[in-house]
């Protein structure tokens, strides 16, 4: 087992060991195995082969045992409720609870609750996942567990019919704001000189994008947006795969009534104010090859954040920063980032972080339940 990092960096040997009680432990363990985006995801043995599957099955089982949590907040993709391939009832989740059942525990075991919850009813983002709350068996009955799982719901319910999520772009920074001036030129600098991973077989998305067009009805040299002569896209990679993700993703979201009429007079036939007003809540995911169709839907989703998630926002016609990204996940301005931290971590830890809303709507429950100490 890795240390803890009270014991990290010692250098005689230690086993760790708490006599703290841990009131609430929250962890998330890696998607990588589980996620359905993974082209091997339901093949028989793919999901027990991967190489971080034991850091939930193993690890995380390992890290209960050794805190005894009175509660755990644990967090997944929802891959991780279906079946590990096509010839299986089986679900990675039935695993774990195997395991848990199985493990050394003192105290009895936990309940467990399950909610699949997903960030999309607090901000205007795609974000499907499932947590898990663990309520030790020493601590509490069914009933008190049952009550906290209703109160969840109930929330749940309330904010459905009385909250509106929040846009994407009212999470971004002002271009005026001194913030952003620093951040714009902090993740310039550590970009400059590196370029985009270049696709083993280039010609893919290109057979790619000329279905997609085809499919749309638009002509294969078209380029609406990306050639407007109005429009900067500021800190876009100079790359024809990305800038064709972008022009692609702009007339999935128009639409195939509005984009021809634009398409009749030309780029400029609409100024480039107008077309930002059309494209207000876009963002464009430039990190994924057009058939992923990775942009803000009609439903005014945008694609889940992952590691690679790179959002070029179309009404502020500029790339997203990853400290904005962060804020997507209800961090906030008070966060303090390290100088040094390359803002390509800080875009990664992004994409695997816990949206802070839901995490948030659970310990509310939890406390309101008489779950945690005041």
């Amino acid at each position: 087992m890795c240390p803890c990092l009270t014991c990290r960096g010692k250098t005689e040997e230690v086993v760790c060991s708490t006599d703290v009680i841990v009131d609430l432990m929250v962890c998330g363990s890696p998607c990588d195995p589980f996620s359905v985006q993974r082209h091997k995801r339901h093949a028989n043995g793919e999901v027990e082969r991967h190489s971080l599957f034991n850091t939930t099955m193993r690890d995380m089982v390992r890290m209960f045992e050794l805190y005894c949590p009175v509660v755990a907040i644990t967090e997944q993709v929802a891959g991780f409720l279906r079946p590990f391939h096509k010839d299986t009832a089986e679900t990675p989740y039935d695993r774990l609870m195997l395991q848990m059942q199985t493990a050394s525990f003192k105290h009895g075991g936990y309940f467990v609750v399950k909610f699949e919850l997903d960030a999309a009813v607090w901000i205007q983002m795609a974000r499907p996942r499932c947590f898990f709350v663990f309520f030790r068996k020493d601590k509490f009955d069914k009933q008190q567990v049952k009550t906290f799982k209703t109160l969840v719901e109930d929330v749940l319910d309330w904010l459905l019919a009385n909250h509106s999520p929040r846009s994407m772009t009212s999470l971004m920074l002002e271009e005026s704001s001194p913030l952003f001036a620093e951040e714009w030129e902090q993740t310039n600098k550590q970009r400059r000189g590196a370029s985009l991973q270049v696709p083993q077989k280039p010609q893919q998305w290109q057979l790619q994008s000329s279905r997609i067009r085809q499919e749309m009805g638009v002509g294969q040299s078209t380029k609406l947006w990306t050639s407007h002569p109005d429009l900067k896209l500021a800190g876009v990679p100079d790359n024809v795969r990305v800038k064709e993700v972008i022009d692609l993703a702009v007339y999935g979201y128009l639409g195939p009534e509005l984009v021809p009429q634009l398409l009749q007079g030309g780029p400029a036939a609409a100024d480039g104010e107008a077309l930002k007003a059309m494209c207000k809540d876009l963002l464009t995911d430039i990190s994924q090859n057009p058939y992923r169709r990775t942009y803000t839907r009609k439903n005014g989703h945008a694609p889940c954040m992952t590691t690679a998630t790179s959002f070029y926002c179309h009404s502020r016609d500029r790339m997203v920063l990853p400290v904005e990204m962060l804020y997507f996940q209800g961090h906030d301005l008070r966060m303090k980032i390290p100088r040094q931290m390359p803002r390509s971590s800080l875009q990664s830890l992004a994409g695997q972080g816990i949206c802070l809303p839901v995490l948030a709507t659970l310990v509310f429950c939890l406390q309101n339940t008489n779950s945690l100490p005041v």
